[in-house]
């Protein structure tokens, strides 16, 4: 796997396993399209100039643990657009063991949750790419190796109902930069939806309800090509 590539895909992993949704947040955005939204489906449009074959297959990839993923949901792509419903998934982390900080409150310390912000790409049984939802095009720092969302989409799991406010520093990235992050999160027991912000070391975790029809699916090949261009670009193995 090109090393870049790995960089990027565990970083969007360790950086994007908290978020949730089902709230009282509404995005700035009034005048753009509101899309009904269940949390438990993921639909969504890819924008690229590439060509995407109908054939391709989505996989969403939950994390529990970094080094513990699965596949939550397959959909088919077609027209460069997608569907995919989300099944409950078996491996789970408690929030508080992951997060604990006297700066986080939680008025339910005992929920466990699972997030969901990567889809594979799939073809002819390979995976040949990788997708994330923001509001418009991710752009990965190579040099302090950190990605810059503006406002991206993670679906999160919840075993039961919890409410999480509060900020805190990290370390977070492979310079491990000290962050702060700060967390608004109204969970259901299920999946929920959540905006998140990666930029000039602020981290941001909101619950919202509904996704405007300006986020976007974006593949990973693309964010790569604007540090170096790579032609021969394959995505192989897994998160």
């Amino acid at each position: 796997m090109n090393t870049t590539i790995k960089k990027i895909s565990v970083l969007l992993l360790a950086g994007m396993a908290l978020l949730s949704v089902s709230s009282c947040c509404k995005d700035k955005d009034k005048d753009k399209e509101q899309l009904p939204t269940n949390p438990s489906i993921i639909k969504g449009s890819i924008s690229t100039s590439k060509v995407v074959d109908n054939k391709s297959v989505v996989n969403a990839i939950a994390f529990g643990d970094i080094e513990d993923v699965e596949v939550v949901g397959t959909g088919l792509v077609k027209n460069k657009t997608f569907s995919v419903s989300l099944k409950t998934p078996q491996t789970l982390i408690y929030f508080a063991e992951a997060y604990s900080s006297e700066t986080i409150s939680m008025d339910n310390p005992k929920v466990k949750i699972a997030g969901c912000s990567i889809l594979q790409l799939i073809n002819n049984g390979e995976i040949t790419d990788a997708l994330m939802c923001s509001k418009g095009k991710p752009q990965y720092d190579n040099e302090a190796e950190d990605l810059h969302i503006k406002s991206g989409i993670l679906y999160m799991y919840a075993d039961s109902d919890a409410k999480i406010k509060g900020s805190f520093l990290e370390q977070r990235g492979f310079n491990s930069q000290r962050v702060n992050t700060t967390f608004n999160l109204v969970l259901k027991k299920g999946w929920n939806i959540v905006r998140t912000s990666f930029h000039s070391k602020k981290a941001t975790f909101t619950s919202i309800s509904d996704i405007s029809s300006d986020y976007k699916w974006y593949l990973m090949s693309d964010i790569m090509e604007d540090i170096a261009p790579t032609p021969q670009f394959k995505f192989k193995g897994s998160f």
